[in-house]
């Protein structure tokens, strides 16, 4: 079994560095939060979202431009911005409207 672990770490680490040999560009963004990214490879821009419980942990990403005539592949990391605590709570409760009919079957 001690094998098999180290056999998949290899693995990993091996698919890393072709990834790092491939990789046409590399892009910094904030994780979990929906930005517009230029394509280093072409100059056309496509939305994109990293969605991850803790960037620090995930980055980096990998994954290609969407035009379809661009080749490039890109490594996606976290800038290390975090996302605001106080914005979060208000897209939160903004998107929790609406849900007083179902507390104690009032109706609407």
């Amino acid at each position: 079994m001690p094998d098999q672990l180290h056999d998949r770490s290899d693995a990993r680490l091996e698919t890393r560095r072709n990834r790092e040999r491939r990789k046409d560009a590399t892009v910094e963004l904030p994780f979990n939060e929906r930005v517009t990214v230029e394509c280093p490879g072409c100059g056309e821009t496509f939305e994109l979202t990293i969605a991850t419980g803790d960037p620090a942990q995930t980055t980096p990403s990998w994954g290609g431009c969407t035009t379809w005539d661009c080749d490039a592949f890109l490594k996606f990391e976290w800038d290390g911005t975090h996302q605001d605590p106080e914005r979060e709570t208000e897209e939160t409760e903004s998107a929790q409207t609406g849900l007083d009919q179902f507390a104690g079957g009032a109706s609407a």
